[in-house]
């Protein structure tokens, strides 16, 4: 049963803390006398600030790119705003992305075989340190009184500071720096799983498939499987699997996710159910078991089933089609809504494997007989 108590997320108490810290170090300056050159609440300071904004943004992420560089990380990709620079199957490419909840991002991939002791730490908070760096270099200007105007420098330390501390403290509403490294660090399964993310990223945007990346990436087993990033390469592994055709294998490894799915974050636990009554229906053609599964879902799942346009769940309701009424007219239109998520789909990785989910399924839906059972 879940705990319905309301509480505040740490991640306020971070943002109200540091907002109260900072308004009370900003009130205190502007009436001190050593702010007669310095800082002033004008529209100078604020074009200023928001300068320093994107300038802090674009360092934090050079930050990363340079400790990636030096811990023998390969470049991916670099995006500032909408603007990404891209390196695909060896060529540098810009690109216009969509910006996804930050202003800027550095991805990388390890240019190294796997270890337990591999550097992360160091990449992650590379961004923190160059803010650091930068706050240094900022105060030692204004205490040498370099020509520099003050309130640019000040309002750079202060941009910087605020930087520096939302990326060091592990955030997890942010998913920022911190946490990333509070994340990795937990087990030996989280951190092979951070090292398969990266890698089989970096596969997927040189256009390799599921069945083209390295076996040795998808080796895991569930004993970690509370954790988002563990789950995370599970469900890789069971893509990788299904995609080399190993329909056996893949069978069994989604039936022992779905065994373990209570100890799974609610989301991939949802997932890996909505997988698991495919694979019964696609690949074990166990269409009994697979109805008692579907039935027991709650109605959040069966309602993504039947209204979310996402590649596994539309495979999901041409089962539910096939297992009960059988509605050739409804199966035409999630063929054709399969097919166009198919022709739109810039990651091949996931086109191959809804490619093979949706050549199975439109061969076992010829195949079944109408109306079989009550779902």
């Amino acid at each position: 049963m879940k705990n319905n108590k309301k509480n505040i997320p740490s991640y306020w108490i971070y943002v109200i803390v540091i907002g109260t810290v900072l308004g009370v170090a900003l009130g205190l300056w502007l009436g001190s006398p050593l702010n007669e050159e310095g800082l002033q609440m004008n529209l100078d300071t604020v074009w200023h600030i928001l300068l320093w904004v994107l300038f802090a943004t674009l360092l934090h992420e050079c930050g990363h790119l340079i400790a990636g560089f030096l811990s023998g990380y390969r470049f991916i990709s670099f995006r500032l705003l909408n603007i990404a620079l891209v390196k695909i199957n060896g060529s540098y490419k810009f690109q216009w992305q969509k910006m996804n909840g930050g202003i800027g991002q550095c991805l990388m991939a390890p240019n190294f075989e796997y270890r337990d002791n591999f550097p992360f730490v160091f990449y992650n908070m590379g961004g923190v340190f160059m803010n650091t760096a930068l706050i240094i270099v900022c105060l030692a200007l204004f205490v040498c009184n370099g020509g520099v105007n003050k309130s640019f420098l000040l309002s750079g330390i202060l941009v910087n500071f605020v930087f520096a501390l939302m990326n060091a403290l592990p955030l997890k509403a942010f998913a920022n720096d911190g946490f990333m490294v509070k994340t990795v660090s937990k087990t030996q399964a989280c951190k092979k799983a951070y090292y398969t993310q990266l890698a089989a990223t970096a596969d997927m945007l040189d256009g390799k498939t599921f069945s083209q990346m390295s076996e040795k990436f998808f080796d895991f087993g569930v004993q970690d499987a509370q954790y988002p990033l563990v789950c995370n390469a599970l469900y890789m592994q069971y893509c990788f699997l299904v995609s080399k055709g190993q329909s056996g294998a893949a069978s069994n490894f989604i039936k022992e996710l779905f065994e373990n799915k209570n100890v799974m974050p609610e989301n991939y636990a949802n997932t890996v159910s909505v997988e698991y009554f495919n694979n019964l229906v696609l690949f074990k053609d166990d269409r009994h078991t697979a109805a008692l599964v579907y039935n027991d879902f709650d109605i959040t799942v069966k309602n993504a089933v039947s209204r979310l346009p996402s590649s596994f769940t539309l495979i999901a309701k041409i089962c539910v089609n096939m297992l009960s009424k059988h509605d050739d007219r409804q199966y035409a239109v999630d063929c054709m809504l399969v097919q166009k998520l198919l022709e739109h789909m810039p990651n091949k990785a996931e086109a191959e494997y809804l490619s093979t989910l949706f050549s199975c399924a439109k061969q076992r839906y010829r195949q079944a007989e109408p109306s079989p059972f009550e779902i």
